[in-house]
């Protein structure tokens, strides 16, 4: 059971960074673009708005993943 635990911490651990890494390369983009102001009004409202949704959607991975691990490391720290 232990191991069997540990493993799935890992799984949705490593799960969860390769998700933040995306969100994290996908902000960076928007802060370049915001940065340079190549583009037009619209579109840099548009990528300030989506920019901010992202670092939300960031929020709620992490958070996502405590709810995760949380049950799992109290079996395997016998609290439950």
């Amino acid at each position: 059971m232990y191991l069997e635990g540990v493993i799935e911490i890992v799984g949705i651990t490593v799960g969860t960074i390769g998700k933040l890494l995306i969100a994290w390369t996908a902000i960076a983009v928007h802060r370049r673009m915001i940065l340079e102001h190549k583009i037009d009004e619209a579109v840099f409202q548009e990528m300030i708005r989506e920019r901010r949704i992202a670092i939300v959607g960031v929020i709620c991975l992490v958070v996502g993943w405590g709810f995760e691990i949380l049950p799992i490391a109290w079996i395997l720290a016998g609290i439950v």
